[in-house]
């Protein structure tokens, strides 16, 4: 895990070939790194000496399943990893593996809601401000983050 600021961690999983090779993956779901943990650690016997070609065909994510998200985030997370090893492999980028590419260019925002610390409209346009400095022209909040009807006086 890697704690980004106040409000983020990031979580990842590392898979190693017998070679040495390393690939990352990541999982996060934010305050949840216990039950991510734990997860892993009880999928990893399951996983542990599979050929790297073999993960993709029989791991597989399963949102209705008892562990629902944290299980689902934690599959995700190695498949990325596995997919970073095969590309390594065939020394190629992971995209490469993936298809041909559909797009030259990806648009980007800026994510401004963790980093808006004064949680008012004025906040808001003051990070929103930041990032437009940045060269950033699309922009993501949620400003009612952490917003309930016991806050409200009703629902």
């Amino acid at each position: 895990m890697l704690h980004v600021s106040a409000k983020t961690n990031w979580w990842f999983v590392s898979v190693a070939d017998s070679s040495g090779a390393v690939g990352w993956g990541e999982g996060s779901l934010n305050g949840w790194e216990p039950l991510l943990d734990a997860m892993l650690d009880r999928l990893r016997p399951e996983w542990i000496g599979l050929a790297l070609d073999v993960v993709p065909t029989t791991v597989h994510a399963a949102p209705g399943s008892p562990g629902g998200l944290v299980h689902s985030a934690v599959v995700s997370a190695l498949l990325q990893a596995v997919l970073s090893l095969q590309a390594q492999q065939a020394r190629q980028t992971p995209q490469a593996l993936l298809g041909p590419a559909r797009r030259s260019q990806v648009a980007v925002y800026a994510n401004i809601n963790r980093a808006t610390l004064e949680r008012s409209p004025e906040g808001f346009v003051a990070t929103a401000r930041r990032a437009q400095a940045l060269g950033f022209s699309g922009f993501k909040a949620a400003p009612f983050d952490g917003l309930t009807p016991a806050l409200c006086g009703s629902a």
